[in-house]
């Protein structure tokens, strides 16, 4: 629906309907001189494209005030909103604000329940906000689906770091609300997330923190993480899960 490449900058799409194609949004992920700067998507209807919502992102994204309905038919890759950075190779912030955006429908079966995660990052994620959106499936789930899902899931190293989630409401959503891993400054707070559909039948984790595999790949191990003040009620589970890899001296819950 709209490609925006390589050096481009300072670009608004906004007040849009965007449905029926591959992909509805694509901001190629480029670092130096072709890094794409401040795309901003606000107020917009982004509905039944067969890949992705929104793919990609760069400094200074801005996802805004949107309305994101069943895209995706391609199982657990497809998602509503998949964001990250290309790595600068030199630490530097990327700044990433995803905010008030209401979704379903990601990547739904033959049955109409996601599969796919709403709110997706991977590559090189410095300074990502996501905060105030509303996340449900009333179609139902199946337990690949997820709300928010920050993670390395690429062949080269993903260096993760500062990442705020709050203020989001997830209503039925799959296994797991907020799934954070390898990440070097995790706040999580103030969401409200409810898994109590019967018809999936499954463990919960209302969030949950691991490190996986990409430290030992030269990732960043969790550290400086505080969770606090969710509302959190699941059918069956574990409202904040914490996996055996994790430093429990690096979380404050």
């Amino acid at each position: 629906g709209m490609r925006v490449d390589s050096g481009s900058s300072n670009i608004t799409g906004r007040n849009s309907v965007i449905e029926n194609y591959y992909t509805a949004i694509y901001v190629k992920k480029r670092s130096g001189a072709d890094t794409v700067r401040n795309f901003r998507l606000s107020h917009s209807v982004i509905q039944n494209n067969v890949h992705q919502g929104f793919l990609g992102g760069g400094p200074g994204l801005y996802v805004g005030y949107n309305t994101f309905i069943n895209n995706g038919e391609h199982g657990v890759f497809d998602h509503n909103i998949y964001f990250g950075c290309a790595d600068p190779e030199n630490g530097e912030a990327c700044p990433t604000l995803i905010e008030h955006n209401e979704l379903q429908g990601a990547s739904r079966d033959e049955n109409g329940r996601c599969q796919g995660a709403k709110i997706v990052a991977h590559g090189y994620v410095n300074g990502a906000t996501v905060r105030n959106n509303i996340m449900q499936e009333p179609g139902g789930a199946q337990a690949t689906c997820y709300g928010i899902m920050i993670n390395p899931s690429y062949s080269n190293v993903e260096k993760m770091s500062n990442i705020t989630v709050t203020g989001n409401q997830m209503y039925n959503v799959g296994r797991v609300g907020v799934m954070i891993e390898a990440a070097d400054g995790i706040y999580v707070a103030d969401n409200t997330i409810y898994m109590t559909d019967p018809d999936l039948d499954i463990s919960h984790s209302g969030v949950q923190i691991r490190n996986g595999s990409e430290p030992g790949r030269g990732g960043n191990y969790v550290a400086n993480v505080v969770i606090e003040n969710n509302d959190i009620k699941l059918r069956r589970g574990t409202g904040v899960n914490i996996w055996e890899d994790v430093d429990v001296n690096e979380v404050t819950i």
